[in-house]
């Protein structure tokens, strides 16, 4: 007896239409792959603590004495820091550069630049960590108070990585550099993680991209 396919639905025809969108309005590079670009963020309360951590504080209440919405401020003399892990989405297309960056707010309209740094090793599952790389970048304070404001790391180079690889990384303010001279808090907002994607809604394996 002859096995019964199951019926495409509404949903399946929708999801098929916009993959062939993707390849009909994408940049068609890497491997005739449609390419799309994407942000990954991890929100600097989300991270955790250093051995010097900036402080959580009040940024903004209601007006009326509420509890009001924090950030995290790294310290203008002290080198303050938070840690996380990060890895990155089944949709990034492998092998392709990857860039952070740092999303920030000065608290008043003073000016002056901050140092961001960033520390981190890459590694494939199975894989001991090997020695970290630092990267710093210096952004220049938009005197505007609590207004956000991004500055990026640069390119990191990826070949050879794969969706699997972890990356662990340490965020700090670099208070000690003389390029360092906003004399004032900044409120670490998030660290952001720029990506080329080449598959809108993941891989096509569990834990592999194509094969």
């Amino acid at each position: 007896m002859p096995i019964r396919q199951p019926k495409a639905t509404y949903r399946d025809y929708k999801e098929a239409a916009r993959d062939i969108s993707d390849i009909l309005k994408g940049v068609i590079q890497d491997g005739q792959q449609p390419v799309r670009y994407n942000t990954d963020w991890i929100p600097c309360q989300a991270m955790r603590d250093g051995a010097s951590a900036p402080d959580a504080t009040q940024i903004k209440d209601n007006g009326g004495g509420s509890t009001g919405v924090f950030a995290m401020l790294f310290d203008a003399a002290t080198e303050e820091e938070l840690h996380t892990m990060w890895v990155p989405p089944h949709s990034w297309a492998e092998d392709t550069a990857i860039e952070p960056v740092i999303k920030w707010a000065p608290v008043n309209s003073n000016a002056g630049n901050v140092v961001w740094g960033l520390e981190y090793t890459i590694i494939a599952d199975g894989s001991a960590f090997g020695a970290t790389t630092l990267a710093t970048v210096t952004s220049a304070a938009s005197t505007t108070a609590y207004a956000p404001q991004r500055a990026t790391f640069g390119s990191i180079s990826m070949p050879g990585k794969k969706i699997a690889h972890t990356w662990a990384v340490r965020l700090y303010r670099d208070a000690a550099s003389g390029s360092d001279t906003y004399a004032s808090d900044a409120a670490g907002l998030a660290l952001g993680f720029n990506i080329k994607h080449d598959t809108g809604r993941g891989s096509h394996q569990q834990w592999t991209k194509w094969e």
